[in-house]
């Protein structure tokens, strides 16, 4: 005869087909989040070591530009001293060629008693014992220096003309671009 009595291992199979059925499942998931999250971790930790080296080149391209600000600065000062410079060197040069074109035009004859120059005027004053040398001076040669444009000067004009023991005496104004007369 059979037995026929509560078979308990048939149920014991189902429960174990359930318990494998969930556990298989849930274990795989399990070990998803897991790889998924020491993923995370790791990348975190990266990107936290990128960001410290990152801080430490930002600080050292702020120290370099600083250091870079720091000598444009100074480049900057000497270009406009520099460029100061050279406008004073051209002034002068073009009074010392202005002034060289004047005293070029005065008679060998002619002692030259004095000069005075700046920015706007060139004086000289002339002696001489002949009023024909004067003559000819005045109406010749001033007029087609001061003709010229390359010269600079726009005006001439006599400052004083006396007779002393010495001869004659001339002085003169040469003015440049519209400069009036001390």
């Amino acid at each position: 005869m059979k037995d026929e009595g509560i078979n308990l291992v048939a149920g014991r199979r189902a429960e174990q087909k359930v318990e494998h059925f969930i556990s298989g499942p849930s274990l795989i998931i399990f070990g998803v989040v897991f790889v998924i999250a020491t993923v995370l971790v790791i990348y975190s930790f990266l990107l936290s070591s990128q960001y410290d080296s990152l801080v430490s080149q930002e600080t050292s391209v702020r120290a370099q530009i600083s250091t870079v600000s720091a000598k444009r600065d100074k480049i900057t000062i000497i270009h406009e001293r520099l460029a100061a410079i050279r406008s004073i060197i051209a002034k002068r040069s073009s009074l010392s060629a202005t002034v060289f074109n004047i005293l070029s035009i005065i008679p060998d004859d002619f002692s030259l008693d004095g000069i005075t120059a700046d920015d706007n005027q060139v004086s000289i004053t002339v002696t001489s014992n002949s009023l024909a040398e004067f003559a000819d001076f005045l109406e010749q040669k001033i007029p087609s220096f001061a003709a010229k444009d390359k010269t600079g000067v726009k005006t001439v004009q006599v400052r004083a003309f006396s007779q002393s023991k010495n001869g004659y005496s001339l002085g003169l104004d040469f003015l440049m671009n519209g400069g009036t007369a001390k």
